[in-house]
């Protein structure tokens, strides 16, 4: 079993080159193509993957420009053209840690209908730059898990870290295009679905880059209602296992985050988020805008609202004309 890395790739060229020798140093043995899809790129990414074709002519790496426009639909068109019977995500700006992809495809080989899953960590600049690891939901993490135990537990997770089998995937819909944000959540949530349940490969690594500008992932409100039909996606698909107390408040959670993903916008879809909670019951989410001492400390004597619209106004003053002297 060989794997696909398909890569959607939108004006990367600062960080194509380093994504693409995180892939090539998995090895022969584990990679059946590399697919990049130039998605409409303005800078120079169609001549940095050029350039690392001719220099790593041993592996396939196939380039070809996206027929219509969108990460989605970059990743769909991908998937169409990948040969491979796994099939790895990638971003272009985010790394495979050495050895992922031999440790996830004996794995894979074994189970080709769970889907496979790794840790992962953040990092700026370069490797040596890396957040501490996921603590929380990835400080005990089991081998196996169910579709509904391993959605309970709400471990968040890259694109990068799934490997799955193309059989599973073509089972399932593909990548949902019309969704500005959280498109691989929703995405990875069917896949989780219509899985045998996850396996945790514990020695793998994947990393992401943060403190990207412009990536599709940051919250902008004209978002706001890609972000509540994810929800909704999310909410019909749990929907299907079951009704018990346990969705509910799986539900109630998503709902919860989406409030705090939005306040203080969109009020009219704040007030269904609202009622999606009233009829599932209390969220148990943490809350998620205070993650330092002095923001917890905000958030208990003052309220989580008062902290976001705090940090509103302290942005609008970075932004700020400077007086003329």
């Amino acid at each position: 079993m060989k794997a696909s890395i398909l890569i959607p790739a939108y004006n990367a060229a600062e960080f194509i080159g380093e994504t693409l020798a995180s892939c090539v140093q998995q090895g022969l043995d584990c990679i059946e193509e590399i697919i990049v899809i130039n998605d409409h790129s303005e800078d120079d990414t169609r001549s940095v993957v050029q350039r690392f074709q001719a220099e790593h002519a041993d592996f396939r790496i196939i380039l070809e420009d996206n027929p219509t426009k969108g990460a989605c639909s970059a990743r769909n068109h991908a998937l169409r053209l990948a040969q491979g019977d796994a099939i790895q995500w990638l971003d272009a700006d985010d790394l495979l840690g050495e050895g992922k992809l031999e440790a996830q495809l004996e794995l894979l080989q074994q189970n080709p209908l769970c889907l496979i899953a790794s840790k992962w960590r953040r990092f700026a600049g370069d490797l040596t730059n890396q957040w501490p690891e996921e603590q929380g939901a990835w400080a005990s993490v089991p081998e196996q898990s169910s579709p509904i135990e391993w959605l309970l537990a709400e471990r968040m997770l890259i694109p990068a870290g799934w490997l799955a089998s193309r059989q599973l995937l073509d089972s399932i819909q593909p990548w949902d295009e019309s969704l500005l944000i959280n498109q691989d959540g929703e995405y990875f949530t069917r896949a989780i679905l219509a899985s045998n349940g996850v396996i945790f490969e514990p020695q793998s690594r994947v990393y992401y880059r943060s403190e990207m500008h412009g990536s599709v992932s940051q919250f902008k409100p004209h978002k706001a209602p890609s972000l509540f039909a994810s929800v909704e996606s999310f909410e019909q698909a749990v929907l299907q296992l079951d009704n018990d107390s346990a969705i509910k408040t799986l539900i109630s959670n998503q709902y919860m985050g989406f409030i705090y993903r939005v306040y203080p916008l969109v009020p009219e879809l704040r007030k269904k988020a609202r009622a999606k909670i009233k009829h599932y019951g209390k969220p148990t989410r943490r809350n998620d805008v205070a993650e330092s001492m002095v923001a917890r400390l905000i958030c208990f004597v003052f309220g989580w609202r008062f902290l976001v619209r705090l940090r509103r106004m302290q942005r609008s003053l970075k932004t700020l004309p400077n007086e003329p002297e």
